[in-house]
């Protein structure tokens, strides 16, 4: 057995100006039986020479070289694999340690039984120093969830692999490996290790000193677009292994993977959205409330080309006492063009706290949805609304019953399969700190439409009904998307209103005077069980000045948008926006080429398979 308690392993390229210091560190270590390996990535600059001359100075520097550039983390592997350690340590070229941090890593790990031990990060700076991750105490995590906390760092969002020395074993025989020609290796490369690790140990009063400098290949601006296209590699890669091993991560960090892996997500949301003061002069950031409440997720979804279902719904067409409404009968209403399946998807993704998903259909299942999924309940219409009102073809008179969903949360959210999530939301997006409902409203709607659009009619008329009751009118339109609503407030705005309900639930097709939910948002408001905000296409959290800017800049993030169909451009119009929350709409005028190339666009926006397909 080799008698080498750690190896360290350096990758340097063009580091004539850094590699001195770090070797410096590392040579007089008080751990002495080490041995140093400096993979040298194809420099060409001074840096060969100067390894060479410590070379002969030092037995225990072994030097690999490498015939082309290929990245710290081909370079960091290689030296994995002629490692002869019982532990591996990384320093980078630029960076150094204290001269007791290999020993003190080392002794912990041993009596401690650990296959990994931490230690804190301090960060320089031109003009300043701070801890990035500090430990005052010796700590031990054993769960993957208590791991992960432990080692993220003072944002709990980012994972190092180099302030931790690893047990050789633990990497060889578990085949964990840095990703090779990218940049942000060390994110999946950290999290695997701490997963199938036995025990970490984080060690106090010793530190990893990190440079940072501006030609580093993070910091370095010639190469923006490799490092966009690394970053969401290594937050796809971190997020498919946590979804893969049921590894829940910390919301905070959930918000920070997505929002970096996802592409058009340029700016702050919900509670940790920065705020600005003075005009946007003196930034502000506010903070998580951390909200323990349940929230389920609620979806409609219909097959509008089921044969037994269709047979069904033209029977009640010609049943039906009177004439029936085009627009409520239209084709574009119930065709199912896959969209829960993507929806579902940016639901996994971006809402992974959600408790319970409940998909309300007439005896209807989706071909490739899994069932068997713990999160996933099939709710038949028949199994909460009485018998007496089937069956239903009309979508408000489903949705007056939602309250009566066996187990449904107090807080809940509620969406067409056609409504996607755009970004990483907390709840607290949904629901403000004392658990009210946030009431997303959009613009009145236009009365110039008052006379062909059975829409426009029904929301006036939820307004009328509202201000009629409690002597409040809220001249503004729901945004025709996901809305967050109270169980309680569901059922008593029903009360409250009951022969309208009654009415509506009466309707096997969509009618005229019909109740809409948003009648429960205008009630929600009215009762001061809700909080307003009104969207648009420029953030107003945002003190005035930095709309104005951000308006002639065109820089937008919307709440909410509405995609339709027959968009030419939907890739466009989501870069644009930005948004929380998007719906591809159907309806009139929409043939199956839109259809087709909107799935095509879901298809790439959302292209994981999440685990709630078979």
């Amino acid at each position: 057995m080799s008698d080498i308690k750690l190896s360290v392993i350096i990758p340097a390229y063009n580091s004539m100006y850094y590699i001195e210091r770090c070797l410096n560190s590392i040579l007089v270590q008080t751990l002495a039986e080490i041995e140093i390996i400096v993979v040298d990535d194809c420099s060409n600059d001074e840096t060969p020479k100067i390894l060479e001359e410590y070379k002969k100075k030092d037995a225990r520097i072994n030097i690999l070289t490498l015939s082309e550039n290929m990245g710290q983390g081909y370079a960091r592997n290689k030296g994995i694999e002629i490692a002869k350690g019982e532990y591996i340590g990384f320093v980078d070229s630029d960076d150094f340690v204290d001269s007791d941090y290999f020993e003190k890593l080392y002794n912990t790990a041993v009596c401690k039984n650990c296959d990994i031990a931490v230690a804190s990060i301090l960060k320089h700076k031109k003009q300043f120093k701070k801890y990035n991750v500090r430990y005052n105490k010796v700590l031990f995590a054993e769960n993957i969830q208590d791991k992960i906390r432990l080692c993220g760092d003072t944002k709990n969002f980012f994972f190092y692999a180099w302030n931790k020395i690893y047990k050789t074993n633990l990497l060889k025989t578990n085949n964990i490996k840095f990703s090779e020609g990218r940049i942000y290796e060390d994110v999946p490369f950290a999290v695997r290790a701490l997963y199938y690790s036995n025990k970490i140990v984080s060690v106090p009063k010793v530190k990893y000193h990190y440079k940072e400098r501006k030609n580093s290949s993070i910091r370095r601006t010639d190469s923006n677009g490799k490092k966009a296209q690394d970053l969401i590699f290594a937050y796809q890669n971190l997020q498919q292994f946590c979804r893969k091993n049921k590894i829940i991560l910390p919301e905070r960090l959930n918000y920070y993977t997505s929002c970096w892996y996802n592409p058009f997500v340029k700016t702050y949301i919900g509670e940790y959205q920065q705020k600005d003061l003075l005009f946007g002069f003196i930034p502000l950031k506010r903070m998580n409330n951390d909200l323990s409440f349940p929230v389920d997720l609620v979806y409609l979804w219909v097959d509008g080309s089921d044969p037994q279902w269709l047979s069904k719904k033209l029977y009640w067409q010609k049943q039906y006492g009177h004439d029936i409404d085009a627009q409520a009968i239209t084709a574009g209403r119930f065709v199912d063009n896959e969209e829960l399946k993507y929806s579902l998807r940016s639901a996994e993704k971006y809402v992974s706290w959600i408790n319970k998903i409940y998909i309300v259909t007439d005896s209807q299942v989706p071909k490739w949805l899994d069932t068997s999924n713990p999160k996933i309940q099939m709710v038949f219409h028949r199994d909460f609304i009485p018998e007496k009102y089937l069956p239903l073809f009309n979508s408000e008179a489903i949705e007056t019953f939602l309250a009566d969903i066996p187990d449904l949360s107090e807080h809940f959210i509620f969406g067409n399969d056609d409504m996607y999530l755009g970004r990483y939301l907390t709840k607290n997006f949904f629901f403000d700190k004392e658990g009210k409902p946030v009431i997303r409203l959009k613009s009145q709607v236009s009365k110039k439409h008052i006379a062909t659009s059975m829409f426009t009619r029904s929301i006036l008329n939820q307004q009328k009904i509202v201000k009629d009751k409690f002597g409040k009118f809220f001249p503004y339109a729901p945004h025709h998307n996901i809305d967050a609503y109270l169980k309680s407030c569901y059922q008593d705005c029903q009360i409250i209103f009951e022969n309208l309900f009654q009415k509506t639930k009466s309707h096997k097709f969509r009618e005229e005077g019909d109740i809409q939910r948003v009648a429960i948002t205008y009630y929600m408001l009215a009762v001061n069980n809700g909080r307003l905000k009104r969207y648009s296409r420029v953030d107003k959290y945002l003190p005035l000045l930095k709309r104005i800017f951000n308006c002639a800049k065109k820089i937008y993030q919307a709440d909410s948008i509405v995609i339709n169909l027959n968009n030419k451009n939907p890739y466009g119009k989501l870069r644009k926006y930005k948004p929380s929350l998007f719906c591809t709409n159907d309806g009139e005028g929409i043939t199956d080429f839109d259809r087709r190339r909107m799935k095509i666009f879901l298809e790439e926006t959302f292209p994981e398979k999440s685990s709630f397909e078979l």
